[in-house]
């Protein structure tokens, strides 16, 4: 008999053995207990779900907060389930934890083509995440291989970028009530947590000033080694989505400080004509350039980020929605 449950505080040794023999071996969420209990140990429960054939996990599915609403926006994490006497296992536990949690939304980014084939069988549409970026105007490469150099001239629109230090900061410009107005709702608890308070990684977190230094959005990037090079990822966006439009000039600044090679972004439901006023090109199939994504180990490679199509209005997705901005 298969028993399916949340799990608990003392099934988290289980779990990360589980995660390393059949997900992915030596993977952090295996190695580092602090930081799976950081990532998946929230508001005093575990994000995870378990299912359990004689004594032995045969299925684990789990899952991001965005709020503590009723029913929560949330994203899916890792789900994988293995050969036991229910074939449907993989299924089933996601139908117990939706059913359980009963979320508002939940999207899920980042599948795999195993995960791709459940979500087909559950009835999603999956689709590929947009991918933009801005080059620095640089001699040479050493993480993008370019082979054709495409730098529009930004208009002079005089934003800038302002370093935010605290959530403190932050709620300055974005209130809990702007926060509510957008589909994810990130509560402060999870911005907190993810931004300010990432045990491996640093983020930045920019208010963007117009010409009046006036505030209307908040935008989160973190800056990527690779030997002697580095560029930029936009990983989080809350605000107003039309100031993207108007920040090429500001992103050549942050790049020039930083010596960065480019700056880039994956997300859904940004207006692509939005992303294009910014500055961004398109990397599509027409594109011969190669942005990389990995570097974790670092792989000169174009990387497709394949999520599920929502079935909601004014609702954009960025990679750091989910767990997919993380250490491996």
């Amino acid at each position: 008999m298969i028993t399916i449950r949340r799990a608990v505080y003392e099934d988290i040794p289980k779990i990360m053995q589980f995660i390393d023999v059949h997900w992915k071996k030596d993977h952090i969420l295996a190695m580092d207990r602090n930081f799976f209990e950081w990532q998946f140990v929230d508001r005093g429960k575990v994000n995870f779900y378990i299912a359990i054939e004689n004594e032995k996990i045969c299925a684990i599915d789990s899952f991001i907060l965005y709020n503590d609403l009723e029913s929560p926006d949330m994203t899916g994490s890792i789900w994988k389930a293995v050969r036991c006497e229910d074939p449907m296992i993989g299924l089933k536990i996601n139908e117990v934890m939706e059913q359980t949690i009963h979320p508002r939304y939940c999207v899920g980014t980042g599948f795999s083509s195993r995960t791709v084939k459940f979500h087909k069988l559950l009835g999603h549409t999956v689709i590929k995440m947009d991918h933009f970026y801005r080059l620095n105007d640089l001699p040479k490469y050493y993480i993008a291989n370019i082979a054709y150099k495409n730098i529009s001239i930004p208009d002079e629109t005089y934003y800038s970028l302002e370093r935010l230090k605290t959530p403190e900061d932050m709620q300055e410009i974005i209130t809990d009530k702007i926060l509510r107005s957008q589909v994810f709702y990130k509560d402060y608890h999870y911005i907190s947590k993810r931004y300010f308070e990432h045990p491996v990684w640093t983020y930045d977190v920019w208010a963007i000033r117009n010409h009046s230094h006036e505030s209307n959005a908040v935008i989160v990037t973190r800056t990527v080694y690779y030997k002697k090079s580095k560029c930029i990822k936009i990983v989080d966006y809350f605000g107003k989505l039309d100031e993207f439009a108007k920040l090429s000039g500001a992103f050549d600044k942050l790049m020039l400080e930083q010596n960065c090679e480019y700056i880039d972004i994956y997300s859904y439901g940004i207006p692509k004509e939005l992303l294009k006023q910014g500055g961004f090109c398109e990397l599509n199939g027409s594109d011969p350039n190669i942005i990389p994504n990995y570097f974790q180990p670092f792989l000169q490679k174009n990387v497709d980020i394949w999520m599920m199509k929502p079935d909601i209005d004014n609702f954009f997705m960025l990679r750091g929605d989910g767990d997919q901005d993380r250490p491996s």
